[in-house]
């Protein structure tokens, strides 16, 4: 059953489109978890690592940022860094941290770059790509992009999207869970 199961769904990929919010997300969750576990590498006890792990905390939305949002002239004061600082010059602070973490940064900045000018082929050259010192968060992505690569093709091709049906199950589930209906049945 399970293999049949399997030959079916790997047999109509082809037809599939996977939505390109979920592609980009895949690369920022990835991202996350590698700045996660370089938060994680530093000893809290120490002042200095301290500071630097503060740091990773505090601007972890301007991480996930496109790279292409981020601003060189925009300089405002940043109490961590005691002073005025640019988010590219606190992302470039980053980048000194960590080779692996530099390397993961790039890779997937220019995978979501790719992804929203919908540019197949340097996506597709990005994730065959072997690239050495990304974080293994963000290779276990790769490998799993690589495996769907012709819906991720189609999702190029196709203005296609579920982001609107995804909105209606979100606001029935929120609705069930405002009614007190903890299984999310009623209304379905």
């Amino acid at each position: 059953m399970r293999k049949n199961m399997k030959s079916l769904i790997s047999s109509h990929l082809e037809d599939c489109i996977i939505d390109r919010f979920h592609l980009s997300q895949l690369v920022t969750r990835s991202l996350n978890q590698t700045r996660i576990k370089l938060m994680n590498r530093y000893d809290t006890s120490n002042s200095e690592d301290k500071k630097i792990y503060r740091k990773l905390k505090a601007y972890w939305k301007l991480l996930l940022k496109n790279k292409t949002d981020l601003s060189d002239f925009d300089y405002r004061y940043h109490r961590l860094f005691n002073g005025q600082k640019s988010s590219t010059g606190i992302i470039d602070y980053f980048m000194t941290l960590d080779v692996e973490f530099k390397e993961t940064y790039e890779l997937a900045q220019q995978l979501l770059i790719a992804l929203q000018h919908k540019n197949s082929p340097a996506y597709q050259s990005l994730i065959q790509t072997k690239k050495p010192f990304v974080s293994s968060q963000l290779k276990r992505s790769l490998k799993t992009l690589n495996k769907h690569l012709p819906a991720i093709e189609n999702s190029f091709k196709y203005e296609d999207s579920n982001g609107h049906l995804e909105g209606i199950n979100n606001k029935r589930a929120r609705h069930d869970v405002c009614e007190g209906d903890s299984s999310g049945k009623s209304g379905r």
